[in-house]
């Protein structure tokens, strides 16, 4: 606004003492971020040699089955 100067904040309100403590709180008790994902950079099936995927996918792999054994398996190599 005409007058003002350029170095005064928009927004001079900062947060109150008690919400600054109870986020503060919260954070402290927040829980740990999760272990990176393993990401997948070839592919295999069966006896089939290994294939490249570009790009790499991050993925999580689960398997179910109601033949013993399963018929084919999927081999995926990872960056871990």
């Amino acid at each position: 606004l005409p007058g003002e100067d350029e170095d005064t904040p928009l927004v001079s309100s900062p947060l109150p003492p008690a919400l600054r403590a109870d986020l503060a709180a919260a954070l402290r008790t927040a829980p740990p971020p999760p272990p990176k994902l393993p990401t997948v950079t070839a592919i295999g099936l069966g006896d089939t040699p290994y294939t490249p995927l570009d790009p790499p996918l991050t993925a999580e792999v689960r398997h179910a089955s109601t033949r013993h054994p399963p018929p084919e398996v999927l081999r995926l190599r990872t960056d871990l």
